[in-house]
């Protein structure tokens, strides 16, 4: 009896057809495809942890004052936490003083760090942490911003 199905309807407006696969399981295999498919229905309903899909560039070399867009890309089930580190340090902006220069953006899958204006104390090494209750992933990239000097005759 195992096997494909297709049931064909026609009236004056036009026809349909619909197919169907038969599959005809023992009980003992029956048991199996519900454990795996229970397994499975567990796992995505009680989430996973963060892995990324696109990670940071390895590295960025920038002229003083250009901007630099730091981001990448990932999968978090449940969302979780985004942080951003300079030299393995929070950046904090309020501390540091530099809100008007640094911008982060936090989308479903998606994070990135913007320097709107970029300085040579700048330079140095970032990271971004996603944290949720699964686990955690980070990328790692290096910023390296080249004084700008102007020649005079």
């Amino acid at each position: 009896d195992e096997g494909k199905y297709a049931c064909k309807a026609t009236n004056a407006s036009g026809e349909a057809i619909s197919v169907a696969d038969l599959r005809i399981y023992s009980n003992q295999q029956q048991q199996q495809q519900q454990q795996q498919q229970q397994q499975h229905d567990m796992m995505m309903s009680s989430g996973c942890e963060p892995r990324l899909t696109e990670p940071l560039n390895a590295s960025y070399i920038i002229r003083e004052g250009q901007p630099v867009k730091l981001s990448c890309r990932f999968d978090a089930n449940p969302k979780g936490d985004i942080l951003w580190l300079k030299d393995g340090i929070p950046i904090d902006f309020e501390a540091l003083g530099i809100s008007r220069d640094f911008k982060i953006v936090r989308e479903v899958d998606y994070t990135a760090l913007l320097i709107t204006e970029t300085f040579p104390e700048d330079t140095g090494s970032y990271t971004v942490l996603i944290r949720n209750p699964f686990g955690e992933v980070r990328s790692f990239t290096q910023l390296t911003v080249e004084e700008f000097f102007c020649r005079t005759p």
